[in-house]
Formats: C-alpha cells, sequence, structure tokens
C-alpha cells in the first residue's frame, strides 16, 4: 500500500518541470554537438537530466 504525500497540482508541477529540464538538457546537448565544443563539456548535462528525471519519477509515484 502506498501514501500519496502530494495533490493532483503538485504532481502536475512536477511533471512539466520534469518535462521541461529534459527538454533544456536536449537543446543543451544539441548546442554542445552544434558547437563542437569538448566533449567533457556534456559532463554537466547530467544536472538537468537528472533534474528531470526527478521530476518525472516523483509525479509517477506521487511523493
Amino acid at each position: 500500500m502506498k501514501t500519496v504525500n502530494i495533490g493532483p497540482k503538485e504532481r502536475r508541477k512536477r511533471l512539466v518541470t520534469g518535462v521541461l529540464m529534459f527538454a533544456v538538457g536536449a537543446g543543451i546537448a544539441a548546442a554542445l554537438v552544434s558547437l563542437h565544443l569538448d566533449r567533457s563539456w556534456r559532463l554537466f548535462l547530467f544536472i538537468p537530466f537528472w533534474l528531470g528525471a526527478i521530476g518525472l519519477l516523483q509525479a509517477r509515484e506521487k511523493t
């Protein structure tokens, strides 16, 4: 049995945040590749993709 600790409004907010962070990460990734920057810069993509994953997982699990 799961305990839900956020309501529909907060779940929606986390879902939107998760999707937006994935979009930001994809946009930054495309920019890094198109600008031919050093591959080490791609390590910073961890942050938006991690935030996107957290937002989507929290929305899905209702926590």
